[in-house]
């Protein structure tokens, strides 16, 4: 079993699959939400939003941006997130997000919409329109560079990972890294000596390797 195949079977979990009960607009919405905070700050601030106000782009749309800004504050960075949700609904009032998912040339058109870079256009491709692609977020993107040497912008190391995955594997792959990068692989203080595939890793075996002495 290589180092891909011990991630998935070991860390994926259904409970992580977050999207199940949500429509693809409160998907695209969250990860908007999630966007340069912490997990347990973005679902507040999706829950806070969700218990104020019905999440579709009519709502949304309609609403003050002040309004949005309150219920999200704990999520960090709210005013540019709710300008951000504003816009983003403005432009998807009347279904326009189910015929985007639908299209060809879908994540292009994701990528046009005020506020929506590659990982979020990636989250809503990989959870609702099975898209076989592995969205690239901090936990993915380190884990990446430690065990497999992927380094470069989202696009190199997403090409890299598509190589290393099969395409129905993608989305079960990521759910998993990112539950290895929080539990194992951290960012501070990685807990390398009880990896089971360490011996995998180029991190880990570049820290073991013995120093050269010049003097010696």
């Amino acid at each position: 079993m290589d180092a891909i195949e011990w991630i998935a079977e070991k860390f994926y979990r259904e409970k992580d699959n977050w999207s199940s009960d949500l429509s693809p607009f409160e998907v695209l919405i969250a990860t908007v939400l999630s966007q340069a905070t912490n997990d347990k700050n973005s679902h507040l601030a999706f829950g806070n939003l969700k218990a104020r106000i019905e999440i579709t782009p009519e709502e949304l749309s309609n609403v003050p941006t002040g309004l949005i800004e309150e219920v999200i504050r704990v999520g960090g960075l709210y005013h540019q997130k709710a300008l951000k949700i504003k816009a983003i609904s403005k432009a998807l009032v009347g279904d326009k997000l189910t015929e985007i998912m639908g299209s060809e040339d879908g994540r292009k058109k994701l990528l046009s919409l005020p506020g929506v870079g590659n990982k979020t256009a990636d989250v809503l491709l990989c959870f609702k329109g099975d898209r076989d692609v592995v969205p690239i977020d901090t936990h993915i993107k380190r884990v990446s560079s430690r065990v497999w040497g992927f380094v470069g912008g989202y696009d190199e190391v997403q090409r890299e990972l598509h190589k290393l995955i099969a395409p129905k594997e993608r989305k079960r792959a990521h759910i998993a890294m990112i539950r290895f990068g929080r539990k194992i692989c951290r960012a501070r203080g990685p807990l390398c000596e009880i990896c089971s595939i360490n011996m995998e890793c180029l991190y880990y075996l570049s820290r073991e390797a013995p120093s050269t002495d010049l003097h010696s």
